[in-house]
């Protein structure tokens, strides 16, 4: 059965300049746009572990000379980082060199490091993991038993995840509960506030 994914990430580096990426294609685009218009400015195949590779969402952090993308790769090596210079895009390195399942959110937390949000369901390293950029062990990880799918940060140590309590099937009539958690990861995560949504009407997911 496909995933019917088309373009799964986009990331704003300017008001009018974005980057995206295509799931299906293993493609990463840069885009001039206006209310009218745009411009494909350069376009690559997404890379992981030296092989094109599906890609799921995106994040942005502006440099000195440019832009650093990070990609999270789904369910191959889990991320992928590009530089965006002088309108052009180009892949720098995968990381971390481990195996963690499907990976999903990822952001850019303070300029050297990255979180990843992952899961599967009978994934045992689901949850949400930080790296230093340049190395393979996780600073931490959060371990959890509901699958984490996206995560974003209030100010500095205050981080939001995305939770849903399964995945799709077949089953039209399955019913997925989603939730919001709020943590603060200064030193290690602590649950600070937990909202949960019952779906009563049918197929759901995030």
């Amino acid at each position: 059965k496909l995933r019917p994914s088309s373009m799964t990430g986009v990331t704003l580096l300017e008001p009018n300049l974005l980057v995206c990426s295509s799931y299906w294609m293993r493609e990463i685009y840069l885009v001039q746009f206006d209310e009218n218009n745009y411009e494909i400015l350069d376009k690559k195949t997404t890379i992981s572990n030296n092989k094109p590779t599906q890609t799921e969402l995106l994040d942005s952090i502006k440099t000195d000379d440019g832009y650093e993308i990070v990609a999270s790769n789904f369910d191959n090596h889990p991320l992928s980082f590009y530089k965006v210079k002088n309108n052009k895009i180009n892949f720098l390195r995968s990381c971390p060199d481990i195996n963690l399942g499907i990976c999903h959110g990822v952001k850019f937390y303070k300029s050297d490091k990255v979180v990843a949000a992952v899961s599967g369901c009978s994934n045992p390293k689901k949850g949400v993991y930080g790296f230093d950029k340049n190395k393979s062990k996780p600073f931490f990880h959060l371990s959890h038993k509901w699958l984490c799918k996206d995560i974003g940060f209030i100010g500095e140590n205050i981080m939001i995840v995305l939770l849903c309590n399964s995945a799709p099937h077949d089953n039209e009539k399955r019913i997925y509960d989603t939730a919001i958690e709020v943590y603060d990861i200064q030193k290690q995560p602590a649950l600070i506030d937990r909202m949960e949504f019952k779906n009563k009407i049918g197929r759901a997911h995030v």
